[in-house]
């Protein structure tokens, strides 16, 4: 009761100061959510949200997926439509549920299903899935003990990877750093603008380009140029560093 006492007088006197056109902005969120378990079988999930987290996490032995959803809004009554749907196998996660409305998914599914689709603004977590070609705007992609090639893209955002089983590996970001360990030998690819990027990798042989315009490289990986897989890792402003896993 305090915090919201105080929240009204933070309210009343943005009001008075530059009045309420905007008063959304300023009221304290609210919150709804529900789960439900999925009658139908899930072979893949894509992601087509906008604003809101997204978790997904594989668990083996699983034979239904379960969705929980938070939807996060600031007028009106709480948003009751439909935001994700199942369609020839395929779950896919929106986030279409107005303005001034957010929403967060928390998706528990059988290990290994592939994982596809974008976030405009919010955090991507994936752990023991398969397949990953994901992008956020703005927010961070994370990945745990992925079983399939690997494509995560972030504009804002850091991408992180440990226990990857990929084989192919691509990680890219424009404001943020790339922190990938690897649990098998595999292709990389890691470019950043402005952030740094950290590798570790299991023993193997590696063709190993690195590059950075304004930063330090720290490479204590063999470059074999008859290596069996490549490490190409690009940054503009920021350090690289490649360790044994």
């Amino acid at each position: 009761m305090r915090n919201w006492g105080i929240g009204v007088l933070v309210v009343a006197a943005a009001c008075a100061v530059g009045g309420c056109g905007n008063l959304a902005t300023l009221l304290p969120p609210q919150s709804v959510s529900d789960t439900k378990a999925l009658d139908q079988s899930i072979t893949s999930i894509k992601l087509d949200t906008h604003a809101g987290d997204v978790s997904v996490q594989g668990q083996a032995g699983l034979t239904k997926t379960t969705v929980v959803r938070t939807i996060k809004y600031t007028t009106g009554p709480a948003p009751t439509q439909d935001t994700y749907h199942v369609d020839g196998g395929v779950l896919t996660l929106s986030g279409d549920c107005g303005s001034n409305c957010s929403i967060d998914y928390q998706v528990t599914a059988p290990a290994g299903l592939p994982i596809s689709g974008q976030a405009t603004a919010g955090d991507i977590t994936l752990a023991k899935v398969g397949a990953v070609d994901v992008g956020a705007t703005s927010g961070d992609v994370e990945l745990t003990d992925v079983t399939g090639t690997v494509k995560a893209k972030t504009t804002n955002g850091n991408v992180t990877g440990s226990g990857l089983k990929s084989g192919t590996v691509q990680a890219n970001t424009t404001s943020g750093s790339v922190n990938l360990t690897l649990a098998e030998a595999a292709d990389v690819s890691a470019h950043t603008t402005n952030g740094q990027i950290r590798l570790a990798v299991p023993g193997d042989s590696y063709r190993v380009s690195t590059d950075t315009h304004n930063g330090d490289r720290k490479i204590r990986v063999a470059d074999d140029p008859a290596g069996k897989h490549s490490l190409d890792l690009t940054t503009d402003n920021g350090d690289i560093r490649v360790d044994h896993a």
